[in-house]
């Protein structure tokens, strides 16, 4: 009960300071129900102090004590049920319509609910936010991009989920998130002024290429794009999130490569003008690392909102960049420097792939954020292209040694050119193994190359040439070959993979027959030859090279 209590209130408190920390934010809170209630316990897990800061800012941003509407966003835990739980939304968005009203925040018709049945999203930032064992995999499976084609429906979907998490830690991983997490998704509400003028966009680290599967991106994008078509005078800002301790230089080239992909998206769907879609950047990041650091449970949490929040700087606050080093600094003190590595691995990696999207009218548009000038070309750092070098033990264990060298040029494309070669020959008995193959080979991936696992298909031609022989009679020739691929690529370590595969395709060979006679080889006939059928057969060690710019980025 403790656990399930410290949840609840850590998913609130971030909200709280995530209203406080942005002005320019859309306002949102999070209310937490006791289970079976309706109406709003100003008294249950600090559900009166959120609302206090909700009117606070709901007032600020409107100018007048009342906003053109409020969206309450309600969702449904994988095992309730869908009809009962949109029933108790209905009635709670009712409940609090009329609070809000009261303290003349709203009208009676400025109120909309959304109902999102489960919040397979919602759920995985809760369980990212924790300290849950194994949390990393549990919120790949949450997120799950494979299962897309069948998200629309539910009860399929939810099965799949939910099977796959009772296969980690031997269902222990599960049960805890029902007991924990389900209760928390199904008694909240989400309460914000967007109606849908607001997306933020997850990318894949080291990404510039927004991936509208990822982590639901395509449904938010079009919630917002729907809000941009239907007004005459929109413009949106487009705000790129940087990290207190990183190359900001290196980030904010990130961040505008971003930004000027999106712009290309928003323009071709919305028909906007390019001086209608405006860069921002959302400054040194503490704000946002505040909220993260706000939905922890850990130990260190209390005495890490202090650093953050200033309480123990001695530095000028106006000084902004010697205070974030401040920080820092005290941060890294905490309980032998594993405070600060938690942040750095775990919440700033998010932080700098995050874009928020907002959509405003001509009058709220600010002004473009101003350009770096570059020291230095920032090209390769903004690509997501490696290089790979690679051998098939197959063809290494039957004495044949491999190599490949393999170019990951775009997310989803690859090139490669594979060699091997056996040169054997007993001079005692006539015996030959000689054999060179040279083929380039083209890949399309269907996981981005962040995934660092996914299933490939390829295209690939190659030439041949070789000399066999046994004892008796041997055979001399050339060939050409063309085919399709299919392999699986898996990490090993952070740089070591294993890849298997097959191809399949035809070979045509032009040979001598001969035969060893006296160390000489006597020729008797050439043939034409034709053959359909698997032609490579593959279980790779592939090392994979990353260029000091990418990883500068992570």
């Amino acid at each position: 009960m403790k656990r399930y209590c410290a949840i609840i209130f850590c998913v609130a408190m971030a909200c709280c300071a995530m209203c406080r920390a942005a002005a320019t934010s859309a306002p949102m809170v999070r209310l937490h129900y006791p289970a079976g209630y309706r109406a709003v316990d100003l008294e249950y897990e600090n559900s009166a102090r959120a609302l206090n800061i909700l009117t606070r800012d709901l007032r600020a941003i409107s100018g007048s004590g009342e906003v053109p509407g409020v969206e309450m966003i309600a969702f449904c835990s994988p095992d309730a049920d869908n009809y009962i739980a949109l029933n108790v939304a209905k009635g709670r968005a009712d409940e609090l319509q009329k609070l809000l009203a009261s303290r003349s925040i709203v009208g009676d018709s400025a109120v909309r609910l959304v109902y999102k049945g489960v919040g397979w999203e919602e759920l995985a930032r809760m369980v990212e936010a924790s300290d849950l064992a194994h949390r990393a995999e549990v919120v790949e499976i949450l997120r799950a991009p494979d299962l897309e084609i069948v998200r629309g429906m539910s009860e399929s979907y939810s099965s799949i989920i939910e099977s796959r998490l009772k296969k980690i830690d031997h269902g222990n991983a599960f049960d805890h998130i029902r007991s924990h997490f389900y209760p928390v998704l199904r008694n909240m509400l989400l309460v914000t002024t967007s109606r849908g003028d607001t997306a933020r966009v997850f990318y894949r680290i080291g990404y510039n290429e927004a991936d509208l599967v990822y982590a639901h991106n395509g449904e938010r994008l079009n919630s917002l794009l729907d809000t941009l078509s239907e007004h005459d005078d929109a413009a949106v800002t487009v705000s790129c999130m940087l990290e207190p301790s990183g190359n900001n230089r290196i980030n904010y080239y990130v961040a505008r490569s971003r930004y000027e992909k999106l712009r290309n998206l928003i323009i071709s769907q919305t028909g906007l003008g390019e001086d209608k879609v405006v860069f921002s950047t959302r400054g040194d990041g503490w704000a946002e690392v505040r909220s993260y650091v706000v939905l922890t449970d850990a130990r260190w949490r209390r005495e890490a909102l202090e650093v953050i929040d200033g309480g123990n700087l001695t530095i000028d606050a106006s000084m902004a960049e010697k205070a974030s080093e401040g920080r820092i600094k005290l941060l890294k003190a905490i309980d032998g420097g594993k405070t600060y590595h938690t942040l750095s691995t775990r919440f700033f990696p998010t932080l700098r792939n995050t874009v928020l999207l907002r959509a405003v009218t001509l009058e709220q548009r600010p002004e473009p954020a101003a350009e770096l000038k570059p020291t230095e070309p920032a090209d390769e750092a903004l690509e997501s292209r490696y290089w790979a070098l690679k051998t098939n033990l197959l063809y290494d264990v039957v004495l044949s040694p491999s190599i490949e060298v393999e170019y990951r040029f775009s997310d989803r494309w690859s090139v490669g050119l594979e060699y091997n070669m056996a040169w054997w020959k007993n001079t005692h008995d006539g015996r030959t193994y000689e054999l060179a193959v040279l083929s380039p080979e083209f890949r399309y991936h269907f996981s981005s190359a962040s995934a660092r696992r996914g299933h490939y298909v390829g295209a690939f031609s190659g030439f041949t040439w070789y000399d066999l022989s046994s004892t008796t009679t041997g055979h001399h020739g050339e060939g050409y070959f063309a085919g399709v691929s299919y392999g699986y690529i898996m990490p090993l370590t952070r740089q070591l993979f294993l890849e298997a595969g097959i191809g399949v395709g035809y070979l045509s060979t032009r040979y001598k027959d001969y035969t060893p006679t006296d160390g000489h080889n006597v020729y008797r006939r050439t043939k034409n030859a034709g053959y359909f059928g698997p032609l490579k057969a593959r279980l790779a060690l592939v090392w994979r090279f990353d260029s000091t710019k990418r990883k500068s980025i992570r």
